[in-house]
């Protein structure tokens, strides 16, 4: 079985996007108690490639430190991300628009619903599907 490469940067708490059928995204997280501000990538269709760090820019300087946060493909070239947490646990119900191929962030409008909800709706979802 073959093994995932090493990410270039450890981190804790990241969230997951595959995006486009091809790509692993992993975004934010955390590494020693302060949020990380990058995002990483994978061809997931080779493994063995390295993982590729993202030069995230941001024209509109939206791009908000947070701790979990919750990923939906929206494209092939666009991720909205959405239901973040700070370091305080509280809800910032900004979202953004990563688009993918031009690594560019901008603000979207916001929503009131976190990434702990989301994930409980699709835990019930697959324990219903699965059990």
């Amino acid at each position: 079985m073959e093994k995932i490469r090493n990410l270039k940067q450890g981190r804790i708490k990241p969230t997951l996007c595959i995006n486009n059928n091809n790509y692993l995204y992993i975004i934010k997280g955390k590494d020693n108690n302060s949020c990380i501000h990058n995002i990483e990538f994978l061809n997931i269709k080779n493994i063995n490639e390295e993982w590729i760090l993202f030069k995230l820019k941001d024209p509109g300087l939206s791009w908000i430190k947070c701790d979990t946060s919750c990923e939906i493909t929206i494209d092939k070239n666009k991720i909205l991300i959405f239901g973040r947490r700070d370091f305080n646990n509280e809800l910032n119900k900004s979202s953004f628009i990563l688009n993918v191929k031009n690594q560019i962030v901008f603000k979207g409008k916001d929503i009131s619903i976190s990434a702990n909800f989301i994930f409980k709706l699709f835990n019930i979802f697959f324990k219903n599907l699965f059990l």
